[in-house]
């Protein structure tokens, strides 16, 4: 996982324009099996918390945790036209990542999404699932 942590990161900061590109091809793709959280079976849900939380506990998520909360790369950085123009190729191609660890256990799980117009809280189903996380180093 160094080695391929190391590609991703390297990849997320120095080619995001070809990311975001291979990631919109992905997303449509993927776009059939992406639902608004509301329209999730309650076993849909229970299966994309059960997938999270066997991610947490073979580490695959922590490790993909630290990628996102190293900011050397400064995917959340909005400072200049670098900036903005990182942030939601990074997070896209992110997420990808996450998924594509999703489907290697699950493959009818996907990340939902839900329109913030419309519900601005964490959709309620979701509220309270905050397991705890760890990271590759230990914390």
């Amino acid at each position: 996982m160094q080695f391929e942590q190391h590609v991703f990161r390297r990849n997320i900061v120095s080619e995001s324009s070809f990311l975001a590109a291979e990631a919109d091809m992905r997303l449509e793709r993927t776009a059939d099996k992406r639902k608004n959280e509301s329209a999730a079976s309650p076993e849909e849900r229970t299966r994309y918390r059960e997938v999270i939380e066997a991610l947490i506990a073979d580490g695959s998520y922590g490790e993909l945790v630290a990628i996102h909360i190293d900011m050397s790369h400064r995917q959340h950085s909005m400072a200049g036209p670098v900036g903005s123009k990182r942030f939601l190729p990074w997070h896209r191609a992110f997420l990808l990542k996450l998924e594509q660890k999703m489907r290697e256990r699950d493959a009818t799980v996907s990340i939902p999404y839900w329109d913030w117009t419309q519900n601005r809280g964490i959709p309620d189903w979701m509220a309270g699932f905050m397991p705890k996380v760890g990271l590759p180093d230990g914390t």
